[in-house]
């Protein structure tokens, strides 16, 4: 039977299922769902995740090691732990472009100044700087209130580290 993933909207096979509430993975984007079917007819399907990572991001390994497991953190409703995350794929990607300096925020302005980020890319990489650091320090609770706000976060990362300079 076709199964259409509701994250990536891609179709598969799947064959041999049958009962409620199964898990199956998309195997493009590797979105978690659970379906319902008999005798090879689908009945159901739920989307478990929140958010999925675009199949065809242009990135490193490690960043994307990194921005999968800011997915996972997000879906696993610990949005903390996602804001960091954003925030080392973000550094990772300035080490990997040959920024100089001891701090992120240095980083961003050496890869501004050498035209390696433009206006939009600082401005962003500023606000997921900024919003890993809350992530990362007690002293803001803003994250544990705004979800979306991550999942803003995640977005905004896929979309700009896509188009840095390389």
């Amino acid at each position: 039977m076709k199964v259409q993933c509701q994250a990536c909207m891609r179709e598969s096979d799947v064959s041999g299922v049958s009962g409620e509430e199964i898990p199956w993975r998309c195997p493009t984007c590797h979105a978690r769902h659970t379906l319902s079917a008999s005798f090879n007819l689908l009945s159901g399907l739920r989307l478990l995740d929140r958010y999925t990572l675009p199949p065809d991001l242009k990135c490193s390994l490690e960043v994307l090691r990194d921005l999968k497991e800011a997915a996972r953190c997000y879906n696993a409703y610990a949005p903390r732990a996602a804001a960091v995350m954003v925030r080392l794929a973000l550094e990772r990607t300035c080490i990997e472009l040959g920024a100089a300096g001891n701090t992120l925020h240095a980083k961003i302005e050496d890869l501004a100044d050498r035209g390696i980020f433009d206006k939009v890319l600082v401005q962003g990489a500023t606000a997921m700087r900024l919003f890993g650091n809350a992530g990362a320090h007690p002293k803001d609770d803003l994250l544990d209130e705004k979800g979306e706000l991550v999942e803003y976060s995640l977005k905004m990362a896929v979309d700009l580290l896509g188009k840095a300079k390389r």
